[in-house]
């Protein structure tokens, strides 16, 4: 074992950001998708993955458990690739309960 590993500065990975140990609520950030945060009114926004990100981690405690790319079809049958990251809590506030109201007629009731 290295002289810097013994003093403990060495990282191994199961204490990182990465780590999805006691993870009771995972969420996707993604620049293919526009929506409400789970917890609160700030808008997930598709044009700032990193500002969406940064959100669900100062406001919601969120760690990233991954930061990739998802390829995905486009309209034409062609390939779209969009940036996704999915991210983990320990102690995820309480969700919040989004009531939608229709206004009469606009939805066919059968």
């Amino acid at each position: 074992m290295s002289a810097l590993a013994a003093s403990g500065s060495v990282r191994t990975g199961r204490e990182g950001i990465m780590n999805s140990e006691n993870v009771v609520r995972v969420t996707k950030v993604s620049s293919n998708e526009s929506r409400g945060c789970e917890h609160c009114d700030f808008s997930i926004d598709n044009e700032s993955v990193s500002a969406s990100i940064n959100h669900y981690i100062a406001a919601h405690h969120y760690r990233i458990l991954h930061v990739g790319t998802e390829t995905i079809g486009d309209g034409n049958g062609g390939p779209w690739h969009t940036t996704v990251a999915i991210l983990g809590c320990d102690d995820p506030p309480k969700v919040l309960e989004r009531k939608i109201a229709f206004p009469p007629g606009l939805v066919d009731p059968e």
